[in-house]
């Protein structure tokens, strides 16, 4: 496939742009793969880590190589520590995994306009919001395939076995979840150094660990209190009907057809109970004055002065109630 052009007519940096993501999603697997191992590991697996470390190394010294040709003379090889990994802060040795690659926003949108970079702050930013939106869209994905897996398989399990392998099965689920939260953070990120805007941070949100909780939709189908449930914001973005999609077939629909008749359905009540609150507040208007009128008549019927006096005193109390209730009700 050919390299897409780049505004400024560059073929090559878009490409380079690119690989460096993906060193960055080389870099996540590896701390995720290194972190699942026993400590101390074994003799083949301290092998094994250390020759994907130095195809890493490999990778990162090319990619600060070849953008010199982008970046106008600018030192680029630098090496600090990711910023999507706080743990690592501190650390005597740099491991490769750890190493910060250089990209355009690793010095922010200001610093690449006064460096005459603007061109690779905009491919950047276009590929950071392609990568955000393709981790919603697995992550939408993976959450759905965990909630199915709680219900069909976990919750149904007719036997230890069964259960077992189960859970195997999510916590691959929840491994992908997590990896894709990672990856869609690192594009948050970028794009709010490259785009301050604060349209960009309120369409890019941060992802909460509750957001990523098995929906209750799912679990749950028969609880009480489905009238104030929320979606994480992410199942409501905009966005056309991706790939993924397409390949998770009837899972995603099926999500989509509940929650969509669900909204429905409180979209209806809540139509319902304006109109009845709208006829109780007249109900209520016409309830005062039917009171005050009552005590009218008794005043004019009353025939002992002490009488009159407490019935023209009701009448003006529930004439001001009525009054009242139409201010309030405007």
């Amino acid at each position: 496939m050919k390299d897409p052009k780049s505004p400024s007519g560059n073929v090559g940096s878009v490409a380079w742009l690119a690989e460096g993501i993906s060193i960055e999603d080389s870099q996540d697997q590896l701390r995720s793969e290194i972190q699942q191992l026993p400590n101390p590991m074994s003799t083949r697996q301290e092998v094994k880590i250390s020759e994907k470390r130095q195809r890493l190394s490999l990778r990162i010294e090319k990619f600060h190589s070849n953008g010199q040709a982008f970046c106008k003379g600018l030192d680029i090889d630098g090496t600090f520590t990711p910023q999507d990994d706080p743990a690592s802060c501190g650390m005597d040795q740099e491991e490769h995994e750890d190493r910060h690659i250089w990209m355009p926003s690793s010095v922010g949108a200001a610093k690449l306009t006064e460096l005459g970079l603007h061109d690779l702050l905009k491919e950047e930013r276009e590929l950071r919001i392609g990568q955000a939106n393709d981790c919603l869209d697995q992550l939408r994905t993976d959450l759905g395939k965990k909630a199915m897996l709680y219900q069909q398989n976990f919750r149904a399990a007719n036997s230890t076995r069964e259960g077992t392998r189960t859970k195997k099965e999510i916590q691959k689920v929840v491994a992908r979840v997590n990896k894709d939260v990672r990856s869609y953070q690192r594009a948050r990120q970028a794009i709010l150094r490259l785009d301050p805007d604060a349209n960009m941070a309120g369409k890019y949100q941060e992802i909460l660990p509750e957001d990523l909780a098995v929906s209750k939709e799912v679990t749950e189908e028969n609880r009480f209190g489905q009238g104030t449930s929320k979606l994480a914001w992410f199942w409501v973005t905009d966005g056309e009907k991706s790939q993924l999609h397409v390949e998770a077939g009837g899972l995603m629909e099926e999500f989509y057809r509940i929650n969509w008749l669900k909204a429905r359905a409180r979209r209806d009540r809540w139509k319902e109970e304006v109109s009845l609150v709208r006829h109780e507040m007249l109900w209520t208007v016409l309830w005062f004055e039917y009171h005050k009128n009552m005590w009218e008549e008794r005043a004019l019927q009353s025939m002992e002065p002490g009488k009159e006096a407490y019935a023209k005193k009701q009448m003006g109390l529930w004439s001001d109630f009525a009054n009242k209730a139409r201010l309030m009700f405007k």
